[in-house]
């Protein structure tokens, strides 16, 4: 098991480093398949000795069924329609189910679970100093992204591991300090990479935060007055110490283009102030909401994840560049009602941290299309996992579980929110 653990970290450190073209599969991808197909038969071969396989199983079963619901759609336009778009989109649905079974259980590992923290801080302090050295691309001159070739696949790849080291970090009670740096390096490079979308997700994860924290502050009033203000503190500070010498080191004349309104700020205004429209498009267009309601029969049967220029009354013949939309109209209500339940039974006994951190990505993921990364489903996930009364034999308890250790079994146990 060691090799699949080393092969999926493999796979994290590789993420970022885009080949082929953004929104497909990647290099570092093989790493993750030949990871599971390590994990996965060994621990279907000893099934009958801890039990895991039948828990996990019964975890995702939900999963399973989606998977196989949505394989029959893509399947059934494949043979009308001769397309092989429909069986690629299969392939991807496939990799999903693969990676969700196998970090159901390499998550459960509180010592993975900090291997995989460590990682993605690295892939975040890297990412700057990448811009400061000015070895980064840039989309236009103006938007940053990074080593990636999309600056909104950039945008969403730092802000998932923002929240993977926040929702890891709360639950194995790592340093704040990390945590407050972290999430200040996110929002530096989520402004580089202009991406509104992932604005609007730290966006709202700092106002649920806050929100949170003030209604605790009846109980422990002093002790989450301090611990904010600290955080806080760490935010401001270490923002200001990248923003000013990013200016001295790359040059006043390509970071005045980044931090102008000619970038976020403007796309974001213009957003604002015209109603979300875009090149003569409504967000809805443009974004491709317009197919459900021109062929709203489909949101019901599905039409197949592919292929879109069949739906000839919409303003483009993209895909629904958002999540569970898109979800809903290729696969059809049945499937995305699997998948909206598999979601609430994964997440139900989360602790309300993650909870705030998945409502953040649910609603990044109604502007941008993340059905294709397994970060966002693993993501899912891992708030469950945090909260799931099962370790594997090389953890420690992970905060919400205790150890009985008169009867050596694991169980599960309510703990008081702590506020950090």
């Amino acid at each position: 098991m060691k090799y699949a653990k080393v092969l999926f970290l493999i796979f994290l450190v590789l993420k970022p480093f885009y080949i082929f073209d953004s929104g497909g599969i990647q290099f570092a991808d093989i790493f993750l398949i030949l990871s599971a197909l390590i994990a996965l038969p060994l621990l279907f071969l000893n099934r009958n000795k801890n039990g895991l396989m039948k828990e996990i199983f019964h975890e995702n079963k939900l999963f399973i069924l989606f998977t196989a619901l949505a394989t029959l759609v893509n399947l059934y336009y494949f043979s009308t329609l001769g397309k092989v778009s429909f069986v690629l989109s299969l392939l991807y649905l496939v990799f999903n189910l693969i990676a969700v079974m196998l970090f159901s259980y390499l998550g459960k590992s509180r010592q993975f679970l900090v291997k995989i923290s460590i990682i993605l801080e690295t892939h975040l302090m890297l990412q700057v100093v990448i811009f400061f050295l000015g070895a980064g691309r840039m989309y236009d001159d103006v938007r940053y992204m990074g080593i990636m070739n999309d600056p909104n696949q950039f945008g969403f790849f730092v802000f998932i591991a923002f929240l993977y080291i926040y929702v890891i970090h709360r639950s194995l009670n790592i340093n704040s300090l990390r945590t407050g740096l972290s999430l200040a390096l996110t929002v530096f490079l989520v402004f580089l990479s202009g991406s509104t979308g992932m604005v609007l997700g730290l966006g709202v994860f700092v106002a649920a935060i806050l929100c949170y924290k003030l209604l605790q502050i009846g109980h422990t009033r002093y002790v989450v007055i301090q611990k904010t203000m600290y955080a806080l503190a760490i935010f401001v500070v270490t923002f200001m110490l990248i923003i000013i010498p990013a200016g001295l080191l790359v040059g006043g004349e390509s970071v005045e283009k980044m931090m102008s309104n000619q970038v976020l700020v403007e796309r974001v205004s213009n957003k604002v102030s015209s109603g979300g429209t875009t090149n003569d498009l409504t967000f809805w267009e443009d974004r491709g909401y317009d197919k459900l309601y021109f062929y709203p029969q489909y949101a019901i049967f599905g039409a197949g994840q592919g292929e879109y220029y069949r739906f000839s009354k919409a303003a483009t013949d993209i895909e629904v560049h958002a999540t569970l939309p898109e979800v809903l109209f290729v696969y059809g209500i049945v499937p995305c009602c699997i998948l909206l339940l598999w979601m609430y039974q994964r997440t139900k006994r989360a602790p309300m941290y993650a909870k705030i951190a998945l409502l953040a990505l649910l609603v990044e993921s109604f502007t941008l299309l993340n059905q294709r990364q397994a970060l966002f489903w693993m993501f899912i996930v891992l708030t469950g996992v945090i909260a799931a009364p099962t370790l594997s034999k090389d953890n420690l308890p992970i905060e919400g579980l205790a150890v009985n250790s008169t009867k050596g079994r694991v169980g599960y146990k309510k703990m008081e929110v702590r506020c950090e």
